[in-house]
């Protein structure tokens, strides 16, 4: 193959990922079994496709927006926080592990206390094992239920929790 066209290949290849971006295929947010998408009034301009006397930049005019109506089963990313019973001192390679009908679970805290797991809603026992300490609780999470525009955020909701452990 000739130099020009080696060069001209390898710039398409390096650009498709952005192309597909801006097209579209590449900007649909994680999805899950029973979510929906469905146009709904553009939140930033209130349907008017002005914003400010301009163009509204998040529908470009058109007056609606796609949004990602969470199904039953969304799940939420629920990170953790684990601390010695002192509450001040966070506890590395703690042992996690959830209980659920699908099966147990098993995590480890990292360097700095925490573990992070994506947890369709249900309550879910959880068991922290540590030379500091140990705690039994309940992990409750809540069906989502508000839609979001897709251009805003493309993720699973997240939540944070703080565990302190007891001797």
């Amino acid at each position: 193959m000739k130099p020009k066209a080696l060069l001209i290949l390898s710039l398409l290849m390096m650009m498709t990922p952005s192309i597909l971006y801006w097209v579209g295929p590449l900007r649909r947010p994680a999805m899950t079994d029973g979510d929906r998408i469905e146009l709904r009034t553009c939140p930033t301009c209130a349907g008017s496709g002005q914003s400010q006397n301009k163009q509204c930049p998040q529908c470009r005019g058109k007056k609606e927006v796609q949004f990602m109506v969470p199904g039953p089963h969304r799940p939420t990313y629920v990170e953790g926080h684990v601390y010695a019973p002192d509450g001040v001192t966070v506890v590395p390679e703690a042992k996690l592990q959830f209980h659920s009908e699908a099966g147990d679970w098993k995590h480890t805290t990292d360097e700095r206390g925490r573990f992070g797991a994506d947890l369709p809603p249900g309550k879910y026992p959880m068991e922290v094992d540590s030379p500091q300490g140990k705690l039994s609780t309940v992990i409750e999470v809540l069906p989502q239920t508000t839609p979001t525009p897709i251009g805003l955020d493309a993720t699973f909701p997240k939540r944070v929790d703080t565990y302190i452990l007891q001797k």
